[in-house]
């Protein structure tokens, strides 16, 4: 069936039709989720794809009339394959649909699950998960299920909080307007909290934690390990909304070490900041001052793979119209889109007029990546060190988030801890280091193979490797074996060479990035 595609240029009051949509590609692009009217309209959420085409009402569209996300929806993330939505209510007394949690697939929007109640009766804010659980953050204490949602096995507290980050294998959790409690997922206990009164809390491109401060024009940064705070002076505060079960504009790059934040101008929010953290420099980058429209809530948000600055926007004065617009990093205006104030879904009208935007999120299209090109060979008795960023990185997500684990087979041992990578060698002869990344549920892996069989013998020999037409040459001081590592860390030849210079493997690589090694020595090499 033919995509509908609406763009014009003034506003008005326009209906616009939205049919199932045969090749959309709903694992690439973005979210614009509006809580709806309250007492008129259920929460609903549009997707605008990466060619620009939006689809209206998506969840509806692809589960059919009937069916519809709950009352003052707020809350959306994606994570594993999944895009869950928070909403305040489920549905109105009279409604038999909706829900607090709705879980749609990530590549079909179809509804798998939805929880209508929550145990005490408590609203949802947000929602957060790990490979092992699914954190709910409400107005009566912090929920945790098991990852799939059946079960609720622990109430952490019985404050409102709202919104949440997992770093350093830590659950960070803001009271609304209070102090943020650190979690620990293996007691599903308070561990240890800062006092303050906090709004927002985002994870900067270098890993750090970051939390705006109601009523001041400061941020808190906290590392994730270690949980040292600082308080870091800014010239203009961040807007922190009102109520709990509003997310706030506050945004982080994946792209660069930036913050992005709503300026502090009432309910009608006409500016967007960026804070440069490298060098501490604060710039008022989108200034819509006597614009038609405003940034509302949580809606606008930072392009993980573009940097581009998204926002799905009110009329000024509590109008009945909504836009879509979209700045590059520099505040250059790319898109400007009115949408329109009633939507025909299979036969039904649904009205969009009085818009109040929720958030703004995004898909994830892409699984982690590792290049290993940088591990080496460890001798017996020593331990190299590498920072998991520099190994391991993801498109659409922040590195310094992605959760990484280790085994070892022979002769070495691993440990991660606080961002790095620990190889030790514990003896001489052939071993195995296997990584798996988990970045937002999605997952990625690569195994290094070790041969240290003559480690003691070539400790301190050099190694120079170059690529010509007739294969690879190895100048060494030492004969022996050596082993050819492609960037995902796989194993791809093998070649016995001589002390001198050896050409070898002609025919067994093809072009590429390669590691060469022999022993506790290694050399990179491109193949072209």
């Amino acid at each position: 069936m033919k995509k509908f595609l609406l763009m014009i240029s003034a506003a008005a009051c326009l209906t616009a039709s939205a049919e199932t949509v045969a090749n959309v590609d709903y694992e690439d692009g973005i979210f614009l989720l509006n809580e709806g009217w309250y007492g008129h309209v259920h929460g609903y959420m549009y997707f605008r794809a990466s060619d620009g085409t939006m689809v209206y009402r998506a969840p509806e569209v692809e589960n059919g009339n009937g069916t519809q996300l709950g009352v003052t929806a707020q809350f959306g993330t994606v994570y594993g394959g999944k895009v869950y939505v928070c909403s305040k209510q489920n549905a109105y007394s009279s409604e038999g649909y909706g829900a607090r949690i709705s879980v749609l697939n990530a590549a079909t929007l179809k509804i798998e699950k939805e929880l209508k109640t929550l145990p005490g009766g408590v609203d949802p804010r947000a929602i957060m998960l790990t490979d092992d659980a699914a954190y709910v953050s409400t107005s009566g204490g912090v929920l945790v299920y098991d990852k799939d949602l059946t079960e609720c096995k622990a109430t952490i507290g019985d404050s409102e909080y709202s919104t949440m980050v997992y770093a350093g294998g830590k659950v960070f959790v803001c009271e609304f307007r209070g102090n943020l409690a650190i979690i620990d997922p293996a007691t599903n206990a308070i561990e240890s909290t800062i006092e303050g009164t906090f709004g927002g809390l985002v994870m900067s491109h270098d890993g750090n934690i970051w939390a705006s401060v109601v009523d001041a024009n400061k941020l808190l940064k906290v590392n994730p390990y270690t949980l040292a705070s600082e308080e870091v002076a800014v010239e203009a505060g961040v807007a922190i909304n009102k109520y709990s079960w509003c997310t706030d504009g506050f945004s982080a790059s994946t792209l660069e070490n930036k913050l992005y934040w709503k300026s502090v101008d009432g309910w009608e929010n006409q500016g967007i900041y960026c804070y440069d953290i490298d060098n501490d420099e604060l710039t008022k980058i989108i200034d819509m001052t006597g614009d038609s429209y405003t940034f509302y809530d949580g809606g606008v948000g930072v392009h993980p793979a573009s940097g581009n600055i998204c926002s799905m926007m009110n009329q000024t004065s509590w109008g009945k119209n909504s836009a879509y617009r979209e700045w590059n990093k520099a505040g250059e205006l790319l898109t400007d889109e009115e949408l329109p104030t009633s939507i025909d879904v299979n036969g039904e009208t649904f009205t969009t007029e009085y818009p109040f935007p929720a958030q703004v999120f995004f898909s994830d299209k892409y699984a982690p990546e590792f290049d290993v090109t940088a591990l080496g060979s460890v001798a017996p008795g020593t331990t190299a060190k590498y920072r998991l960023t520099d190994i391991v990185s993801d498109a659409d997500n922040q590195d310094a988030a992605i959760v990484v684990t280790a085994e070892t087979t022979g002769s070495i041992k691993a440990n991660i801890a606080e961002g790095y990578l620990y190889v030790e060698g514990t003896s001489e002869g052939e071993g195995s280091l296997t990584l798996v990344a988990n970045s937002n549920g999605r997952k990625a892996s690569a195994t290094i193979q070790y041969n240290a069989t003559s480690l003691s013998d070539i400790a301190a020999a050099s190694l120079e490797v170059t690529a010509s037409a007739q294969g690879i040459s190895v100048c060494t001081p030492v004969a022996g074996e050596v082993s050819v590592i492609d960037a995902q860390g796989r194993l791809v030849a093998t070649a016995t060479v001589e002390a001198g210079i050896t050409t070898c493997v002609a025919d067994q690589v093809a072009a590429g990035v390669y590691v060469v090694r022999q022993g506790a020595n290694s050399a990179k090499v491109i193949v072209k």
